[in-house]
């Protein structure tokens, strides 16, 4: 499992709070994975994992 800290239910939370600020299109993989501080294979492995 990659190595986060983040659960996925937070990163959940942080891509609605991206998306309420910036608006549902500038939520992407790789705006999201910027956003919390990771790489982009690390958060799609999240969500494989879980």
């Amino acid at each position: 499992m990659p190595r986060t800290g983040l659960s996925k239910e937070e990163i959940i939370e942080k891509a609605a709070k991206l998306a309420n600020e910036k608006g549902l299109s500038y939520l992407t993989v790789t705006t999201l994975s910027d956003y919390l501080g990771i790489r982009k294979p690390s958060l799609i492995r999240l969500f494989l994992i879980f």
